[in-house]
């Protein structure tokens, strides 16, 4: 079986302390990854925006999870899109 991380991201601190939003894609995540044979090694959670000055250098859970896949070249899976990133095409491989 391969391995996956799995990455769920709200965007205010009052959505990630309710769980509510966050726990849908766990569950969706967990669902992915058992649908395509998929073995979740970690899930990241997050509660911080993707958008403006905030994108990608203010997301230390967003960084651990991508710093984890490419050290042991495994597919990060999300809800959606929009949970990892705002821009999705610069953050997607061919």
């Amino acid at each position: 079986m391969l391995n996956a991380i799995g990455y769920a991201r709200v965007s205010t601190k009052k959505q990630g302390d309710n769980g509510i939003s966050r726990d849908a894609q766990v569950a969706t995540i967990r669902q992915l990854a058992k649908d395509k044979g998929l073995r979740i090694r970690k899930i990241y959670r997050e509660a911080r925006t993707a958008q403006g000055e905030e994108n990608g250098t203010q997301r230390p859970e967003f960084d651990a999870a991508v710093a984890q896949a490419l050290k042991h070249d495994w597919p990060i899976i999300v809800d959606t899109m929009t949970r990892f990133t705002r821009t999705p095409e610069i953050h997607s491989r061919p």
